[in-house]
Protein backbone atom coordinates (compact mmCIF):
# COMPACT_ATOMS: atom_id res chain seq x y z
CA UNK A 1 0.00 0.00 0.00
CA UNK A 2 2.89 2.32 -0.46
CA UNK A 3 0.04 4.92 -2.62
CA UNK A 4 -2.57 4.68 -0.33
CA UNK A 5 -3.77 7.94 -0.09
CA UNK A 6 -2.99 9.46 -3.78
CA UNK A 7 -4.67 9.61 -6.89
CA UNK A 8 -3.31 8.42 -10.37
CA UNK A 9 -4.55 9.40 -13.93
CA UNK A 10 -2.68 6.60 -16.43
CA UNK A 11 -3.94 8.57 -20.14
CA UNK A 12 -4.67 5.02 -22.48
CA UNK A 13 -5.78 2.94 -19.77
CA UNK A 14 -8.82 1.20 -21.50
CA UNK A 15 -7.13 -2.06 -22.24
CA UNK A 16 -3.45 -3.46 -22.64
CA UNK A 17 -0.60 -1.63 -20.79
CA UNK A 18 -2.45 1.16 -19.47
CA UNK A 19 -5.03 -1.45 -17.83
CA UNK A 20 -1.91 -2.78 -16.13
CA UNK A 21 -0.64 0.25 -15.10
CA UNK A 22 -4.44 0.85 -13.53
CA UNK A 23 -4.44 -2.01 -11.82
CA UNK A 24 -0.74 -2.28 -10.41
CA UNK A 25 -1.13 1.22 -8.96
CA UNK A 26 -4.33 0.41 -7.30
CA UNK A 27 -2.67 -2.97 -5.68
CA UNK A 28 -0.38 -0.40 -3.93
CA UNK A 29 -3.80 1.73 -3.10
CA UNK A 30 -4.19 4.55 -4.88
CA UNK A 31 -7.48 5.77 -6.30
CA UNK A 32 -7.48 5.70 -9.90
CA UNK A 33 -8.46 7.59 -12.95
CA UNK A 34 -8.84 5.81 -16.11
CA UNK A 35 -9.19 7.38 -19.71
CA UNK A 36 -9.66 5.87 -23.43
CA UNK A 37 -11.05 8.31 -26.23
CA UNK A 38 -14.05 6.15 -27.33
CA UNK A 39 -14.76 2.99 -25.62
CA UNK A 40 -16.63 3.18 -22.76
CA UNK A 41 -17.17 -0.72 -22.16
CA UNK A 42 -13.59 -1.45 -22.39
CA UNK A 43 -13.12 1.92 -19.86
CA UNK A 44 -15.93 0.49 -17.80
CA UNK A 45 -14.39 -2.75 -17.06
CA UNK A 46 -10.75 -2.03 -16.34
CA UNK A 47 -12.61 0.54 -13.92
CA UNK A 48 -14.51 -2.53 -12.44
CA UNK A 49 -11.05 -4.30 -12.04
CA UNK A 50 -9.42 -1.84 -10.06
CA UNK A 51 -12.86 -1.41 -7.98
CA UNK A 52 -12.66 -4.83 -7.02
CA UNK A 53 -9.24 -4.14 -5.17
CA UNK A 54 -10.93 -1.87 -2.71
CA UNK A 55 -10.17 1.84 -4.38
CA UNK A 56 -11.75 4.16 -5.90
CA UNK A 57 -11.89 4.62 -9.75
CA UNK A 58 -13.08 7.06 -11.81
CA UNK A 59 -13.68 6.72 -15.54
CA UNK A 60 -13.57 9.44 -18.20
CA UNK A 61 -13.72 9.07 -21.68
CA UNK A 62 -11.51 12.06 -23.42
CA UNK A 63 -9.46 12.25 -26.58
CA UNK A 64 -6.32 13.78 -25.00
CA UNK A 65 -4.85 15.21 -28.20
CA UNK A 66 -7.72 17.67 -27.87
CA UNK A 67 -7.11 20.71 -25.00
CA UNK A 68 -10.73 21.33 -24.43
CA UNK A 69 -11.20 17.66 -23.78
CA UNK A 70 -8.54 17.28 -20.93
CA UNK A 71 -9.76 20.44 -19.87
CA UNK A 72 -13.62 18.57 -19.19
CA UNK A 73 -11.72 15.52 -18.09
CA UNK A 74 -9.37 17.73 -15.39
CA UNK A 75 -13.11 19.13 -14.12
CA UNK A 76 -14.33 15.39 -13.49
CA UNK A 77 -11.17 14.74 -11.77
CA UNK A 78 -11.28 17.87 -9.81
CA UNK A 79 -15.27 17.01 -8.54
CA UNK A 80 -14.38 13.39 -7.40
CA UNK A 81 -10.87 13.48 -5.93
CA UNK A 82 -9.60 17.13 -6.24
CA UNK A 83 -6.14 16.64 -8.18
CA UNK A 84 -3.82 13.78 -9.20
CA UNK A 85 -0.88 13.00 -7.66
CA UNK A 86 0.94 10.54 -10.12
CA UNK A 87 0.47 10.83 -14.16
CA UNK A 88 0.75 8.08 -16.25
CA UNK A 89 1.23 9.41 -19.79
CA UNK A 90 0.53 6.60 -21.76
CA UNK A 91 -1.42 7.61 -25.44
CA UNK A 92 1.20 6.41 -27.77
CA UNK A 93 1.35 4.68 -31.44
CA UNK A 94 4.13 3.34 -33.39
CA UNK A 95 3.19 3.09 -37.39
CA UNK A 96 5.34 2.37 -40.05
CA UNK A 97 5.42 4.76 -43.14
CA UNK A 98 8.48 5.84 -45.58
CA UNK A 99 8.70 9.54 -45.77
CA UNK A 100 8.11 9.61 -49.50
CA UNK A 101 4.60 7.95 -48.55
CA UNK A 102 4.16 10.10 -45.90
CA UNK A 103 1.14 13.42 -46.04
CA UNK A 104 1.75 16.48 -43.72
CA UNK A 105 -1.59 15.15 -41.71
CA UNK A 106 0.43 11.67 -41.50
CA UNK A 107 2.84 13.83 -39.48
CA UNK A 108 0.90 16.13 -37.26
CA UNK A 109 -1.49 12.97 -36.92
CA UNK A 110 2.08 11.32 -34.66
CA UNK A 111 2.63 14.75 -33.47
CA UNK A 112 -0.70 14.86 -31.47
CA UNK A 113 -1.00 11.49 -30.30
CA UNK A 114 2.49 10.86 -29.18
CA UNK A 115 3.92 14.22 -27.79
CA UNK A 116 1.03 17.09 -28.12
CA UNK A 117 -1.18 14.93 -25.71
CA UNK A 118 1.66 14.51 -23.30
CA UNK A 119 2.22 18.53 -23.48
CA UNK A 120 -2.00 18.77 -22.99
CA UNK A 121 -2.19 16.74 -20.13
CA UNK A 122 1.00 16.97 -17.92
CA UNK A 123 0.07 21.22 -18.08
CA UNK A 124 -3.48 20.51 -16.95
CA UNK A 125 -2.40 18.27 -13.93
CA UNK A 126 0.61 19.77 -12.68
CA UNK A 127 -0.05 22.93 -10.84
CA UNK A 128 -1.85 20.97 -8.03
CA UNK A 129 1.26 18.89 -7.87
CA UNK A 130 3.36 22.06 -7.69
CA UNK A 131 1.31 23.28 -4.91
CA UNK A 132 1.32 20.05 -2.43
CA UNK A 133 5.47 19.53 -3.27
CA UNK A 134 5.11 15.93 -3.94
CA UNK A 135 4.38 14.48 -7.59
CA UNK A 136 5.11 11.53 -10.16
CA UNK A 137 4.90 11.64 -13.63
CA UNK A 138 6.14 9.21 -15.97
CA UNK A 139 6.22 8.79 -19.91
CA UNK A 140 5.68 5.74 -21.68
CA UNK A 141 7.81 6.53 -24.72
CA UNK A 142 9.78 3.93 -26.94
CA UNK A 143 12.90 2.51 -28.09
CA UNK A 144 12.83 3.77 -31.96
CA UNK A 145 14.13 7.07 -31.47
CA UNK A 146 17.89 6.33 -30.57
CA UNK A 147 18.36 2.73 -30.43
CA UNK A 148 16.18 0.90 -33.05
CA UNK A 149 16.40 1.00 -36.94
CA UNK A 150 13.10 2.08 -38.11
CA UNK A 151 10.68 2.72 -40.70
CA UNK A 152 8.82 5.37 -39.43
CA UNK A 153 10.61 9.39 -39.55
CA UNK A 154 7.46 10.45 -37.59
CA UNK A 155 7.07 7.56 -35.05
CA UNK A 156 10.80 8.33 -33.90
CA UNK A 157 11.09 12.25 -33.94
CA UNK A 158 7.59 11.86 -31.75
CA UNK A 159 9.57 9.37 -29.32
CA UNK A 160 12.92 11.73 -29.28
CA UNK A 161 10.71 14.61 -28.44
CA UNK A 162 9.00 12.48 -25.28
CA UNK A 163 12.52 11.91 -23.79
CA UNK A 164 13.55 15.53 -24.31
CA UNK A 165 10.21 16.56 -23.09
CA UNK A 166 10.83 14.54 -19.74
CA UNK A 167 14.41 15.52 -19.39
CA UNK A 168 13.15 19.40 -19.26
CA UNK A 169 10.60 19.14 -17.45
CA UNK A 170 12.30 17.24 -14.91
CA UNK A 171 14.62 19.82 -14.10
CA UNK A 172 11.76 22.47 -14.21
CA UNK A 173 9.73 20.99 -11.23
CA UNK A 174 12.53 18.94 -9.36
CA UNK A 175 12.55 21.68 -6.69
CA UNK A 176 8.91 21.32 -6.00
CA UNK A 177 9.64 17.62 -4.86
CA UNK A 178 8.33 16.05 -8.14
CA UNK A 179 9.96 13.68 -10.46
CA UNK A 180 9.48 12.88 -14.10
CA UNK A 181 11.01 9.84 -16.11
CA UNK A 182 10.43 7.83 -18.69
CA UNK A 183 10.21 3.96 -19.86
CA UNK A 184 10.77 2.64 -22.95
CA UNK A 185 8.96 -1.14 -23.44
CA UNK A 186 10.59 -3.32 -25.29
CA UNK A 187 8.74 -6.15 -27.29
CA UNK A 188 5.38 -6.62 -25.14
CA UNK A 189 3.17 -9.25 -25.13
CA UNK A 190 0.11 -7.70 -25.80
CA UNK A 191 -3.10 -8.10 -27.98
CA UNK A 192 -1.99 -5.44 -30.71
CA UNK A 193 1.48 -7.13 -30.74
CA UNK A 194 0.39 -10.95 -30.17
CA UNK A 195 -0.26 -11.02 -34.06
CA UNK A 196 2.76 -9.70 -34.99
CA UNK A 197 4.78 -11.55 -33.51
CA UNK A 198 3.03 -15.29 -33.21
CA UNK A 199 1.99 -15.16 -36.20
CA UNK A 200 4.72 -14.97 -38.99
CA UNK A 201 2.21 -15.36 -42.14
CA UNK A 202 0.76 -11.45 -40.41
CA UNK A 203 0.58 -8.13 -42.38
CA UNK A 204 3.24 -5.90 -40.73
CA UNK A 205 5.63 -8.65 -39.88
CA UNK A 206 9.23 -6.86 -40.92
CA UNK A 207 10.33 -7.76 -44.24
CA UNK A 208 13.45 -8.37 -43.11
CA UNK A 209 12.07 -10.93 -40.88
CA UNK A 210 10.23 -12.65 -43.72
CA UNK A 211 13.06 -12.38 -46.04
CA UNK A 212 14.68 -14.90 -43.97
CA UNK A 213 12.15 -17.28 -43.40
CA UNK A 214 12.29 -17.01 -39.74
CA UNK A 215 9.52 -17.49 -37.65
CA UNK A 216 8.27 -15.33 -34.72
CA UNK A 217 9.61 -17.41 -31.88
CA UNK A 218 13.46 -17.29 -34.08
CA UNK A 219 12.45 -14.02 -34.31
CA UNK A 220 12.19 -13.36 -30.28
CA UNK A 221 14.96 -15.72 -29.59
CA UNK A 222 17.47 -14.26 -32.13
CA UNK A 223 16.78 -10.35 -30.81
CA UNK A 224 15.83 -10.86 -27.12
CA UNK A 225 18.36 -12.43 -24.93
CA UNK A 226 15.64 -13.45 -22.47
CA UNK A 227 13.95 -15.09 -25.58
CA UNK A 228 10.30 -14.17 -25.16
CA UNK A 229 7.99 -10.91 -25.18
CA UNK A 230 7.75 -8.92 -21.62
CA UNK A 231 4.20 -8.80 -19.82
CA UNK A 232 2.03 -5.74 -19.41
CA UNK A 233 2.52 -6.69 -15.68
CA UNK A 234 6.91 -6.82 -15.54
CA UNK A 235 6.19 -2.91 -17.08
CA UNK A 236 3.50 -2.12 -14.36
CA UNK A 237 6.25 -2.88 -11.66
CA UNK A 238 8.47 -0.14 -12.79
CA UNK A 239 6.01 2.35 -13.56
CA UNK A 240 4.62 1.59 -9.57
CA UNK A 241 8.10 1.94 -8.53
CA UNK A 242 8.54 5.39 -10.25
CA UNK A 243 5.32 6.66 -8.90
CA UNK A 244 6.19 5.97 -5.13
CA UNK A 245 8.89 7.86 -2.32
CA UNK A 246 11.11 4.65 -3.41
CA UNK A 247 12.14 6.42 -6.14
CA UNK A 248 12.55 9.70 -4.51
CA UNK A 249 15.98 10.87 -5.99
CA UNK A 250 15.09 9.09 -9.56
CA UNK A 251 14.33 12.43 -11.81
CA UNK A 252 15.22 12.74 -15.91
CA UNK A 253 15.72 8.99 -16.37
CA UNK A 254 14.85 6.96 -18.83
CA UNK A 255 14.35 2.87 -17.60
CA UNK A 256 14.53 0.43 -20.83
CA UNK A 257 12.27 -2.77 -20.24
CA UNK A 258 13.16 -5.00 -22.93
CA UNK A 259 14.71 -8.05 -21.58
CA UNK A 260 18.08 -6.70 -22.85
CA UNK A 261 17.13 -6.06 -26.33
CA UNK A 262 18.37 -2.57 -26.24
CA UNK A 263 21.41 -1.35 -23.96
CA UNK A 264 21.74 2.58 -23.10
Amino acid sequence: MKLKGKTALITGSGRSLGEAFAFRLAQEGANIVVNSRNSLSELEATANEVRSLGVKCLPVIADVTKPEEIEEMRRQVSEVFGSVDILVNNVGVSPYLPLLEMEPEDWHQIMDINLHSMFYTTRAFLKPMVDKGWGRIVNIAGHVAFMQRTRGVHTAASTAGKISFTRALATEVAPFGITVNYICPGSMDTPPRVKYYRDEKASGVPPWMSSRNMDAHQFLQETIPMGRAGTPEELANVVAFLASDESSYITGQGFLVNGGMFYL
